[in-house]
């Protein structure tokens, strides 16, 4: 009991000699500022993909197309060539009447499709006012 009050005695002592530290003026707002000032950094968009990809591509598209021109030698006969791209096409129309989808398809394949379209919209303008 005794080593008690003197425990005690020792800490109020020590608690009168300890002034008690009161924060500089303006010290919460400096500290906020600082922490906003780290927390807020402006937000820059880059694309995935860099615009030279793009060019790249397109160039790529554009070469394969004149190169194409260039080695298609033609026979004597336009017919002949004219021929094939519709013997493609019977090909191409009769792969596509191979497939038949009911009704209830389509529209689900529809509304997806209009859900994607929108959600891409709302998404995009949340994205754009919580980080401008």
């Amino acid at each position: 009991m005794e080593s008690k009050k003197e425990l005690e005695q020792i800490i109020d002592r020590l608690m009168a000699e300890d002034r008690l530290q009161t924060p500089s003026e303006g010290f919460t707002e400096k500290v906020v500022d600082k922490v906003m000032a780290i927390h807020i950094t402006k937000i820059e968009y880059r694309p995935l993909l860099p615009q030279w990809v793009f060019y790249g591509i397109g160039i790529l598209v554009v070469g394969f197309m004149v190169l194409g021109f260039y080695l298609y030698t033609p026979n004597e006969n336009y017919l002949d060539y004219h021929f094939a791209l519709e013997k493609m096409g019977d090909w191409s129309s009769q792969l596509f009447l191979q497939f038949q989808f009911s009704k209830m398809v389509m529209y689900v394949i529809a509304v997806a499709g209009i859900l994607t379209c929108l959600q891409t919209i709302v998404l995009r303008k949340h994205l754009n006012s919580r980080f401008a």
